[in-house]
């Protein structure tokens, strides 16, 4: 079985990878969201008593974790993007990855893959802590759940 796929990492793919990261951590999850509920309540009660700066501050501590955090993280992945090659085609079959990038060519065995990692809208082939190769369900489309099978059963771990 063979699987090809051209694309280019987007910022916004880096964004959601960031942001399921973050989220997927129950206690983070949490914490940001009983500070939020507490913000909020905070504002409702005393409101009516603040002055301006410390109204410009609870709207902030409000908005910290639902706009602030991942206009942030999105800016940073910007960044990322920038440095990323302009295209990547990937090819996937029974030896393993074949990657073609600013025209250079690697090849990765699956005794090298540590692993692929499936969320809502991407998977995340997984070659060390540092390096993946993240697929969008844009790029993946119907091969989705098929490429993700293949790729787990040739991982041997």
């Amino acid at each position: 079985m063979k699987y090809n796929f051209r694309y280019q990492t987007k910022a916004r793919d880096i964004w959601q990878l960031t942001m399921y990261n973050i989220y997927s951590n129950y206690l983070l999850r949490t914490v940001h969201i009983i500070f939020t509920i507490a913000m909020i309540s905070l504002t409702i009660k005393f409101w009516p008593t603040l002055n301006l700066p410390l109204r410009i501050g609870v709207i902030a501590g409000m908005l910290l974790f639902v706009a602030i955090q991942p206009f942030l993280i999105y800016m940073s992945a910007k960044k990322k993007a920038l440095h990323l090659p302009r295209e990547i085609i990937l090819a996937i079959d029974d030896t393993g990855l074949h990657i073609q990038a600013d025209n250079e060519t690697t090849d990765i065995k699956w005794y090298s893959v540590k692993g692929i990692v499936k969320k809502p809208t991407l998977l995340v082939i997984v070659i060390s802590n540092q390096q993946g190769y993240i697929l969008s369900n844009r790029v993946l489309s119907a091969q989705r759940d098929e490429v993700y099978q293949f790729v787990k059963t040739k991982i041997h771990r």
